[in-house]
């Protein structure tokens, strides 16, 4: 059998993984994705672990990462269909709600933007590293809900709820006001889960 090395990425899901409560890849075993079973042991740490068939990022490595939003999400404008930045879900300290942060911008119209049309505390901060999605708690098993998200652009907090589709791949945020019916709908990419 060959032997590959295991990415950064990679060991930071089969720790996330085990974090989370969930089962970790055993050293040696067989990854069984639908009827397939895959078995590529990968060195790391002197260590063997089974990753799916080559797979070069932690989430298709298991399938266990795709059934939270927790890791990192392209954002899709829902007006231009463009890729704005890169969103972090963890799970926040002492309530074990999900929150999201900027942790990069693409293309910004500017360098180090700060949020001028927030209220507050987050006026005029940097954009970049900012929390704008909080208090997310799981209802089902692919929906979350009862979070705020906060639109940078014009400074506004919206109630929301999130979804995992397509495996887990992709993440629905419904943003509104009051009832769900009027707001917006974004989708989210998870980076790392391309086909």
């Amino acid at each position: 059998m060959r032997k590959r090395v295991v990415p950064a990425a990679v060991g930071l899901a089969i720790g996330l993984t085990a974090a989370l409560g969930v089962a970790a890849l055993a050293v040696g075993s067989t990854v069984t994705l639908g009827t397939a079973a895959l078995a590529a042991p990968v060195e790391r740490g002197g260590a063997a672990v089974a990753v799916a068939g080559g797979a070069e990022s932690a989430v298709a490595a298991h399938p266990a990462a795709l059934s939270t939003p927790v890791g990192r999400w392209r954002t899709i404008d829902d007006a231009t269909g463009k890729a704005k930045s890169i969103v972090e879900i963890s799970v926040a300290p002492g309530d074990g709600r999900l929150r999201g942060r900027i942790v990069e911008l693409i293309d910004p119209e500017e360098q180090n933007p700060l949020c001028t049309e927030c209220k507050g505390d987050l006026h005029d901060q940097p954009i970049l590293g900012m929390v704008v999605l909080n208090g997310l708690k799981q209802e089902n098993e692919h929906k979350w809900g009862g979070g705020r998200i906060l639109d940078p652009e014009n400074g506004k907090t919206y109630k929301v709820h999130v979804e995992l589709e397509e495996g887990g791949r992709v993440l629905k945020l419904r943003g509104y006001i009051g009832f769900s019916l009027i707001g917006r709908t974004q989708h989210w990419l998870r980076e790392g889960a391309e086909e």
